[in-house]
């Protein structure tokens, strides 16, 4: 059974989240761990438009671009996509799709990290909501932002859903709390995932968190594939090259325990391949 190619990988050009080389992800192409990578560097465009609120420099993309190139003039079988930080406001998608059509990735993943100020991908996610009242509508701006990204024919993959959760045990009193307003949100998305023709990442980040689950979860995935959704694919958000491919035989197993009977890799979205 072929090996399924990662796509959702992280280097040293996603400053600031990782140190990895990209050498080191070719070097286990080379000793014939992986045939295939898909990289995905984290840009945030928002930082474009207002730099002093960076803790790092702006996203190279020349430099990544570049690396990408000489890589696959050596042979390596590898593509260079791109991780977006959505941002909702106008200014900020305007510039987010004037460097898409700039630098012409091979494909573009949607990911919400941010809501306002609050980082929820980040182990810190809970700390920094200052007051419980503003949970409701963090949550609620969360699932709205990633029906954007399903409705924005310039992504081709709408990253790890539920990524809020990824750091909270699955008895954290907010889910507990929120169950109700987070089961409209997945419903929701769950929908316009099926309706759109976005591919939907299953992410396997989450198991190694205190979450111990994908990103997203059985019950979105089961709802989503009810709602007639196929367009998955598997990505491990690896910011090291020893979790390339990180549990992805036991996400293999997962999906087809869902229905799912195929993937689709970003760079060709219009061919189905085997599960």
């Amino acid at each position: 059974m072929e090996a399924i190619a990662d796509m959702h990988v992280h280097t040293a050009h996603s400053v600031g989240d990782c140190t990895c080389p990209m050498e080191r992800y070719l070097q286990r192409i080379a000793r014939g761990d992986a045939r295939e990578i898909g990289f995905a560097e984290h840009y945030h465009p928002h930082l474009d438009l207002w730099p002093e609120g960076a803790s790092e420099p702006p996203f190279d993309h020349a430099a990544y671009r570049r690396e990408i190139a000489a890589a696959q003039n050596r042979g390596f079988l590898i593509h260079g996509g791109i991780e977006v930080t959505y941002d909702p406001r106008p200014q900020v998608m305007e510039r987010c799709r004037e460097q898409l059509r700039r630098w012409r990735y091979a494909y573009a993943i949607g990911s919400v990290h941010l809501i306002g100020r609050v980082s929820v991908s980040r182990s810190t996610f809970y700390e920094e909501v200052e007051r419980p009242e503003e949970v409701p509508g963090i949550l609620a701006a969360y699932y709205r932002d990633c029906q954007a990204i399903l409705r924005d024919p310039g992504f081709t993959v709408l990253g790890h859903v539920d990524v809020y959760k990824r750091n909270l045990p699955p008895d954290h009193p907010m889910l507990r709390t929120h169950r109700d307003l987070i089961q409209t949100g997945m419903e929701e998305t769950a929908r316009a995932a099926a309706q759109s023709g976005t591919i939907l990442e299953i992410n396997t980040s989450g198991l190694s968190r205190p979450q111990k689950a994908y990103m997203p979860g059985r019950e979105f995935l089961a709802l989503y594939r009810r709602l007639g959704g196929e367009r998955i694919c598997l990505g491990s958000d690896a910011h090291d090259a020893k979790d390339l491919a990180r549990s992805f035989d036991d996400a293999r197993a997962f999906a087809r325990s869902l229905g799912f009977s195929h993937l689709f890799y970003p760079w060709a979205p219009e061919y189905a391949v085997a599960l």
